[in-house]
This record gives structure tokens, sequence and C-alpha cells, in this order.
């Protein structure tokens, strides 16, 4: 399992999203509480959102300026899921990463690539196996045939 603590700057800059981004069992969550960036005091209610792996069109990390600003950056292949969370923007989620977490944080994202490219092998291999069985001239014969069948039904009847 792997967890590593996040913030993000929501609302344009007056509000500020802090929580944690864990991946485990090839669940990605996204445990995050608001508050006003201003004084602090006003926080929404802690919130668990599953990202789907399939949403995802790729997750990276940045070291940042020097290595010294890193973040994970969540880009989105569905706009409207990404709509859901908050601080995304045009379908990016960008979350700040503490400096001492920043190992973990790569290798989340590491492993979140590594398992989204073993899903796309398996689905891809499905669809061989699929594609395997199938005998890709029976619809063509079925064709050839149906035409024949027609003709040999109406000279029959002559």
């Amino acid at each position: 399992m792997f967890s590593v603590r996040v913030k993000a700057s929501t609302h344009e800059g007056w509000g500020e999203l802090r929580g944690m981004l864990h991946f485990a069992d090839a669940r990605l969550r996204l445990q995050h509480q608001s508050n006003d960036a201003v004084l602090g005091l006003l926080k929404s209610r802690v919130m668990e959102q599953e990202i789907a792996l399939e949403q995802l069109h790729r997750i990276v990390f940045r070291r940042g300026f020097l290595g010294l600003f890193p973040r994970i950056e969540l880009h989105f292949a569905d706009f409207v899921a990404a709509s859901k969370l908050p601080a995304t923007e045009s379908a990016v989620l960008r979350l700040a990463i503490p400096w001492n977490e920043r190992v973990r944080a790569r290798e989340l994202a590491e492993q979140v690539e590594l398992t989204r490219a073993l899903h796309r092998t398996e689905a891809l291999e499905s669809d061989i196996a699929r594609l395997s069985a199938a005998d890709p001239l029976s619809g063509l014969r079925e064709a050839a045939d149906a035409p024949r069948a027609d003709s040999l039904r109406a000279s029959s009847s002559e």
C-alpha cells in the first residue's frame, strides 16, 4: 500500500485541499478536506473519492524546481469524472507533495502506471483470444452463400 500526504489550491486560491492519496489493490483513493486559505477556520467534512484507473489518461510524478517542489499530476481521460474532484483544472489534478514524501510519491505514481499497463495488457490479450477463436471468414462465407440460396429458390420456383 502506498500513501502520501497531498495538498492543492482550490477555488482560485481562496481554498485549500489537504488530504491523503492512497493506492492499494489496484484502487486509487483520495481522502481530503477543504478549508479556506485565508484563516483556515471554515472546513468541509472529510470526503473520500475513489478514482477508477480507467478514468485516468496517465499519472505523472514531477520533481519541481530543483527537486524542491514535488507534485503528482492526475491526467483524466474523462472530463465529467475529473470535474467531480475539487482543485481539478482542465481535467488535470495537481497535488503538491511534502518534500520528505517525494520518494513514496514517485513510487506511488510508478505503481499506478504499472497497474494501468497491466490492465491494458490483460484487456488486449483477452480481445486477441476472443478474436482468434472466431472464424474471420465465416461472415464472408455467409454473405457469399446468401445470394446463391436466393437464386436457387428463384430457379426452383420457375
